[in-house]
């Protein structure tokens, strides 16, 4: 995990604004600048790299986060913050909230005016909701969705809570 924080870290030393020439005499510019709050939103499934994944390149790029992680899954997040907090990262550069998804703490940070980017890694029904929270602000999007459970072809019925 440690060498994906790294990773993204000489990433945005080695690698600024760039230009590329084009056709005709055009050039083609690539510029990178931090876009503010951050929401990460990550699963049950490799939760500590899965938000490396989405901490290293938010924060090496100037931004601030704010990772909420699987319901299911919470300790890594907060040992996580624990290690930035020790590694005197300030604070308010790295959060993390914890609580469920649907009218809880995930739908509040996909709906709020001050997050600018939202990115999700779960299942598509989720990523749905959460694309039509955020575009009511135009918010930035990374989605990863989809499933890696064996029966996902089958079309399994979500959990509800008992057995039928």
């Amino acid at each position: 995990m440690a060498n994906n924080i790294e990773f993204f870290a000489d990433f945005a030393v080695t690698h600024g604004s760039e230009a590329y020439p084009m056709e005709n005499g055009y050039i083609n510019y690539v510029l990178r600048f931090p876009v503010g709050v951050a929401a990460l939103i990550t699963p049950w499934n490799m939760p500590s790299m899965l938000a490396t994944w989405k901490i290293g390149p938010t924060l090496a790029f100037g931004n601030t986060a704010v990772l909420k992680p699987a319901e299911f899954t919470p300790l890594g997040a907060w040992l996580l913050a624990r290690c930035a907090h020790e590694a005197g990262l300030p604070p308010g550069v790295f959060n993390v909230v914890h609580g469920f998804g649907p009218n809880s703490a995930g739908e509040l940070l996909t709906r709020h005016p001050d997050v600018r980017l939202v990115s999700f890694t779960g299942e598509t029904t989720t990523g749905k909701i959460i694309m039509k929270n955020a575009s009511d602000t135009l918010k930035r999007l990374s989605m990863e969705l989809g499933g890696k459970r064996p029966t996902s072809s089958l079309r399994a019925p979500i959990w509800t809570g008992r057995w039928r």
